[in-house]
């Protein structure tokens, strides 16, 4: 029996222009997340997401500071990340989530109340969607569903939110 296989994938465009001086287009990206689900059995799932942009703006400013210190260029010209790769296995009333994964425990629009567990990355001046401004972080995740009640156990390797820099947009 073959195990069953699932890709998904997102392209899309992003432009920003600065309105006040100096007027320029700020972001010219292009960005690609794709994710792959695999199935060898009804208890096991392999899940793995990517996400790749290019900055055609910011390319441009580059260029045209050619020769300006390092710290004054944007280091957000490309990107290219595996976002989240995890094994999950769900025996009976268990299910345990073992690799880089987001865990989610509420979310409410533009509020992280109870959405803690993660570490998010804030350097867009617009901010992205909640699933992606949350940055993956390597974990073990159990959870327990049992009649009335569920429980849930997390172990998890702690990461930093990323800001943007001092002088940016």
């Amino acid at each position: 029996k073959l195990a069953k296989f699932e890709a998904h994938g997102v392209a899309s465009e992003f432009w920003a222009y600065r309105i006040a001086h100096p007027r320029n287009t700020r972001r010219k990206r292009s960005e690609l997340y794709l994710e792959q689900t695999a199935r060898p059995n009804d208890s096991l799932r392999l899940f793995f997401s990517e996400r790749g942009n290019y900055d055609f703006a910011v390319r441009q400013r580059n260029r045209d500071s050619e020769g300006a210190p390092e710290t004054e260029k944007d280091t957000n010209e490309s990107t290219l990340e595996w976002r989240e790769a995890y094994v999950d296995w769900s025996p009976g009333l268990f299910t345990v989530r073992v690799g880089a994964q987001q865990i989610v425990w509420g979310e409410a629009v533009g509020l992280f109340v109870a959405d803690v567990v993660n570490a998010r990355d804030f350097r867009e001046m617009i901010l992205p969607d909640t699933w992606l401004i949350r940055r993956p972080q390597w974990a073990l995740d159990l959870v327990h569903n049992g009649g009335l009640f569920s429980q849930e156990f997390v172990l998890l390797v702690p990461r930093a939110n990323r800001w943007p820099a001092v002088d940016s947009d």
